[in-house]
C-alpha cells in the first residue's frame, strides 16, 4: 500500500498546471482513493498472526507423529491401541484447525490484494482524468487568449461534468467490490468461530467409560515398606544408584 501512496492525492497536479482553482469542483475524486487506503500494519499483522497458527499447528502435528511412530515401533497392547487411536482423533482436529487457519490467511490476503488492486485502478482512472483536463486548459488558452475567460468558464463546466461521470464510474465499482469484501468478511467470521470451538473442543478431555471396583472385594494396599515410605518406591533409589557405581556395601 506505500507503494501507492503517490496516487493518493493525484489532483495535486493540478496544482503544478495553474488549475489549482478547479481542484474544489472535483475534491469528491479523492475521497475513494482515501478511504481504500485503510490501516496496512493492522491487515498485515492480521495475516501474520494467522500464520503463525498455522506453523503452530503444523509443529504440534509433526511431534504427534514423531510420537505414534516411536510408539508404534515398541509397544503394543491394549494401552498401545488406545492411545494410537485418542493420538489419531486429536491429529483429525488439528488438521481441521490448520486448515480453517490457512482459509482465513488466504481470505486475508485475497481481500487486501482486491483492495489494493481497485485503489490502483481507480487512481489510475483520477490519473487520467487530471492529464485530460490539464490538455483541455492548455489547448482553451492557446485557442483564444483574448477570450479567454469564457473559453476557461466552459472548460470548468465540462471538467466538472466529466468528473461526475467518472465519480459514478467509480462509486459502481466500489459497490460490486464491497459486496465482494462482505462476503469474504461474513466467510472469516464463521471460519474464526470454528476455529474457536475447535480449541474449546481440544481443551475438553474426551469422556471415557467409568471402571467401577468390584462388588464386595475392599480396595486394601499392602503396607508401605521403610523404602516405600520414603520414596514412594519398592527400591531404595539410593541403594540402586550405589549399587550402580559398585558400592553395593
Amino acid at each position: 500500500m506505500d507503494t501507492l501512496d503517490a496516487e493518493l492525492k493525484p489532483l495535486t497536479r493540478l496544482y503544478d498546471a495553474g488549475l489549482g482553482f478547479l481542484v474544489e469542483h472535483v475534491q469528491f475524486l479523492e475521497e475513494p482513493l482515501n478511504a481504500m487506503r485503510g490501516d496496512p500494519v493492522a491487515a498485515s499483522a492480521e495475516a501474520t498472526f494467522w500464520r503463525y497458527c498455522i506453523a503452530d499447528v503444523t509443529n504440534v502435528q509433526q511431534e504427534l507423529s514423531a510420537v505414534l511412530s516411536a510408539l508404534g515401533d515398541g509397544h503394543s497392547g491394549a494401552a498401545a491401541t488406545g492411545f494410537g487411536e485418542a493420538a489419531g482423533a486429536l491429529d483429525d482436529a488439528l488438521q481441521e484447525l490448520r486448515l480453517v487457519a490457512a482459509n482465513v490467511n488466504q481470505r486475508i490476503n485475497v481481500v487486501t490484494d482486491l483492495v489494493t488492486h481497485t485503489r490502483s485502478m481507480l487512481g489510475q482512472w483520477v490519473e487520467g482524468y487530471v492529464d485530460d483536463v490539464i490538455t483541455e486548459f492548455t489547448a482553451a488558452r492557446a485557442a483564444s487568449p483574448i477570450t479567454q475567460g469564457g473559453s476557461v468558464a466552459t472548460t470548468i463546466a465540462s471538467a466538472v461534468a466529466d468528473a461526475s461521470e467518472l465519480g459514478n464510474k467509480m462509486g459502481r465499482t466500489l459497490s460490486q467490490l464491497l459486496d465482494r469484501l462482505d462476503e469474504h468478511a461474513a466467510a472469516i467470521r464463521d471460519a474464526v468461530a470454528e476455529f474457536a470451538i475447535n480449541v474449546q473442543r481440544l481443551k475438553t478431555p474426551a469422556p471415557g467409560p467409568a471402571v467401577a471396583p468390584s462388588p464386595g472385594v475392599p480396595a486394601q494396599l499392602p503396607a508401605p515398606t521403610p523404602a516405600q515410605a520414603a520414596h514412594g518406591l519398592s527400591v531404595d533409589p539410593d541403594a540402586l544408584f550405589a549399587a550402580g557405581q559398585g558400592n553395593e556395601n
